[in-house]
């Protein structure tokens, strides 16, 4: 079972359609001040949090942004305690040089693309791959 809440929060604007993003990282925009988005394949971005419902563009997106989450991951083979960080679509996956590592987790094992886990977040900022 995933559990979540606990941490802290904060409210953005969706400057894109998250309407099928629920549990997955977000980046900030370029173009809107306090706007969030997917992570792109552009360059090397470091996310504001994982995002926790499902805003349409322009609407307000609630984005977990430190402690316990849920996130929804990569088809792999990840399980409790493995370190994980995202892909260029905001899903969790195995630690790159990319992204860096960006928590451990706590409940589940992924599996097939889109399950969702139970994650300790760490801040944001990139750390060793193999910590």
């Amino acid at each position: 079972m995933a559990n979540e809440g606990v941490g802290h929060q904060t409210s953005r604007e969706a400057v894109a359609d998250l309407s099928s993003a629920q549990y997955r990282y977000v980046v900030a925009s370029s173009t809107k001040d306090f706007g969030v988005k997917l992570p792109s394949t552009a360059n090397n971005q470091r996310p504001v949090g994982i995002l926790q419902n499902d805003p349409i563009s322009g609407g307000e997106a609630t984005v977990q942004i430190d402690g316990i989450s849920k996130l929804a991951f990569k088809g792999s083979t990840l399980s409790r305690g493995d370190f994980f960080t995202m892909t260029t679509g905001g899903l969790g996956t195995a630690p790159s040089t990319e992204f860096g590592v960006l928590g451990q987790i706590i409940s589940g094992t992924s599996g097939t693309t889109g399950r969702i886990l139970t994650v300790q977040m760490q801040p944001t900022g990139t750390t060793a791959v193999n910590p």
